[in-house]
């Protein structure tokens, strides 16, 4: 699609190949290309089905059968080789080295490209004819068939490894380039990541080949391998030239660093032997370690800046680090390598997440822990790979044994270190939940908001350690932690006051910024406050309800038991009255609204003690019985009955002169209705009409309480003939479960 721009704005796009989508599919394209050259090359090779390599001493042996049909199985040692005429070929252990570069000399290296070369033009006139011997020492022939090109699925894992490093690194450097694509170290970093791509795409093609490959080509991939180690060096020596600060002549520096490592190295390879690479190979880490050193120092006073480059060094000295512990020291000193090709650029690659981090300074306050635990993994495979090399070549151990015994030393004294290591690393204290538990505790039992934000900046003062506190508006209105100034300060709202924000600056008295740890710890410490607090406020709710229904229960249900106490004759009944009352006190105090109890059953105690109280007074009472069998109540229902009943009557005594009091009790369409008449309400008419509410007492608005609390409904009326009712209706369904 094709977009019509402003003739304005047209001078603004001369500068649209700097946009950083563009510079990075710019980049990749170039990085797809090559891998799809690297996949090309491996595969536009004559394919037999099997690889051959060399184990023990200097023996060739097949290493690999991936064709299913074979009868060739992995181990099986090549005795001699002849092409299709029957002449024996002259060729050596040499040709079918997975790295060739690691003989001692020139010459040697020279003549395993030649014997590589020997053998594929062999294999492209007809079938080879191999030796094998076998357990009785004698040599059993075969004859090796090979077509025109390899298998896409017949490529080794080694082969991935390799290639996918070289393109996760090409990945991360352009993404960082594309963002920043004038500054010298980014540009650095790109270049490291397409030396490293290099280096290992080559690597990938001739250390997976099958049989061989021919001469020209060979030496190609060698020549192109070591430009592509020798460009990610550079790369790496002109990045600390210029990160985290530009040391002075650092353009002069990165001058005579490509002069002596792209033109001045090359050249004295072309005429000393390979022994000059992998010292070179060394001196350029002793270079790189030198750097970072000097980097520090510059550094030294800014702790961004240095912890920036705490993440960086680390990553690049591990990375370049693993290649020469583990390729150029050994070969230096005659030995094999600790791991393979494939499983050292891979080792590079794991930490080149963290390079590009560390140089984009993207959330750069999360650098001590990232440095941290790349460490202590580092050191972890570094004493494993150690322990293994030495209980083997050391101890002669066999492989098995010394893997074991390397695991369990790992487990039982590295791994119990980690927690103690990161702490000194990042400055940071390890605290259990259960400590901040306590340090919430204490926030949370302040008197007032005072007293609270005093104990709030106590504990942040004991947990953090920073160097100050100061107090800003809440302008983005925040409601969790959060991290300024790339790690120097952050922030956390007030508990009580959200339009306030407490800010911490340099945590660990200046030793370390604030990351996503701190950020993450602080939202759960004031997280813990607030839980306390919604407890605390939900237990002042708890003990204002108890109270308010032990006074609701003392006045309804005790009032009528002592006033009819009071109008008893009987010294006796009075005696059992007054009991009954004390019984009734302690239930109301001890309640239980989780019992149920059978409605009839109910019924029938609240019918016999209605019948006492109001024969003792000489007043009628009309009750029917009604069929409430099978139903079940809770004992707030029970309790809400016994209150409605005794406050209706207690009201009828006290301010009328009752003569007779109907009651009825049934249940009709699942709810159950209780209707309460007296026929005298001569003096209680402005207290008990249902529109006084101000004026009617505490007796009736505590039935409206209770009625409304379990779902019902009660009206207060006084009728035209001078009788006063009193209609509550009660669901069932709410009653039943205890509402």
């Amino acid at each position: 699609m094709r977009f019509v721009m402003p003739g304005n704005v047209i001078n603004k796009l001369k500068n649209v190949a700097l946009a950083p989508v563009r510079l990075m599919a710019m980049v990749l394209f170039l990085c797809t290309a090559i891998l799809a050259l690297a996949i090309m090359l491996a595969t536009n090779q004559p394919s037999v089905g099997f690889s051959l390599g060399v184990e023990g001493d200097e023996q060739v042996v097949i290493t690999s059968v991936t064709d299913k049909s074979s009868d060739l199985s992995v181990g099986q040692t090549v005795a001699s080789i002849k092409d299709v005429y029957g002449h024996e070929l002259l060729v050596t252990y040499h040709a079918f080295l997975e790295e060739p570069d690691i003989l001692p000399s020139r010459e040697e290296m020279l003549y395993a490209f030649f014997q590589s070369g020997l053998l594929f033009e062999a294999l492209e006139i007809g079938p080879l004819q191999l030796a094998l011997e076998t357990s009785g020492n004698e040599q059993e022939w075969i004859q090796v068939f090979a077509t025109e090109s390899r298998p896409i699925g017949t490529l080794p894992v080694d082969f991935w490894l390799q290639t996918g490093a070289g393109f996760f690194a090409v990945l991360i450097g352009s993404w960082v380039w594309s963002l920043r694509p004038k500054q010298q170290s980014t540009i650095s970093l790109l270049l490291s990541g397409f030396g490293l791509q290099i280096s290992a795409t080559t690597a990938a093609i001739y250390s997976t080949r099958e049989i061989a490959l021919s001469e020209k080509v060979f030496f190609a991939l060698h020549v192109t391998n070591l430009f592509g180690t020798l460009l990610f060096g550079f790369g790496l020596v002109s990045l600390f030239l210029t990160f985290p600060k530009v040391l002075k002549l650092a353009k002069e520096g990165a001058s005579v660093s490509f002069f002596l490592i792209m033109v001045l190295l090359p050249a004295a390879l072309m005429i000393g032997g390979l022994h000059i690479f992998y010292q070179a190979i060394v001196v350029i880490f002793l270079v790189i370690l030198l750097l970072i050193i000097v980097q520090y120092l510059y550094s030294r006073h800014n702790i961004v800046d240095r912890r920036s480059l705490g993440l960086l060094g680390l990553g690049a000295l591990i990375g370049s680090g693993s290649f020469v512990i583990t390729r150029a020291l050994p070969t230096l000193f005659g030995a094999p390598g600790f791991v393979s090709q494939g499983e050292s650029f891979v080792l590079i690659t794991l930490v080149y997440l963290a390079v590009a981090i560390s140089v984009q300074r993207y959330h750069v306050f999360d650098l001590p822990i990232w440095s941290a635990r790349l460490l202590y993994y580092f050191c972890g495979a570094l004493l494993l790979v150690s322990l293994d090399a030495l209980l083997i070549w050391g101890l002669s151990f066999d492989r098995i044994s010394a893997l074991s015994v390397s695991l369990l030393t790992v487990t039982l004294f590295y791994l119990p270190l980690r927690e103690w290591f990161q702490a000194k690393l990042t400055g940071r204290a390890f605290r259990k939940t259960n400590a901040f538990l306590g340090f919430a505790d204490f926030v949370a039992r302040s008197h007032d908001a005072q007293e609270m934000q005093v104990r709030w900046k106590e504990v942040l003062a004991n947990i953090y350690r920073p160097l100050g506190f100061s107090y800003v508006p809440n302008t983005d209105n925040i409601s969790k932690a959060k991290i300024v100034r790339h790690g120097e300060g952050i922030q956390i709202p007030f508990i009580r006051d959200h339009t306030i924000c407490v800010e911490m600056v340099w945590a660990s008295n200046g030793a370390r910024l604030f990351d996503s740890q701190d950020r993450k710890s602080l939202d759960q410490l004031r997280d813990m406050v607030l839980e306390l607090l919604k407890g605390q406020a939900a237990h002042s709710i708890g003990v204002h309800q108890e109270r308010s229904r032990i006074a609701r229960d003392l006045h309804d249900n005790l009032s009528v038991g002592l006033l009819t106490a009071l109008h008893s004759h009987s010294v006796g009944r009075k005696d059992e009255l007054i009991r009954t009352a004390l019984t009734d006190m302690r239930r109301i105090i001890n309640a239980n609204s989780t019992g149920r109890t059978l409605l009839s059953e109910y019924v029938g105690s609240l019918r016999g003690e209605t019948f006492d109280l109001l024969d003792s007074l000489h007043v009628t009472t009309d009750w029917p019985l009604s069929d409430t069998l099978g139903v079940e109540v809770s004992s707030k229902a029970c309790e809400t009955l016994r209150a409605i009943l005794r406050e209706c009557l207690s009201n009828a005594l006290e301010h009328a002169d009752t003569k007779k009091v109907s009651i009825d009790m049934h249940v009709s369409d699942d709810v159950l209705f209780l209707n309460i008449i007296n026929d005298n309400t001569e003096e209680i008419s402005t207290k008990t009409v249902q529109h006084d509410r101000e004026q009617r007492g505490h007796g009736l608005e505590n039935i409206q309480y209770r009625v409304n609390s379990l779902g019902g409904e009660v009206t207060f009326e006084k009728t035209t003939e001078g009788k006063f009712k009193v209609l509550a209706a009660l669901p069932l369904k709410d009653i039943s479960h205890g509402r």
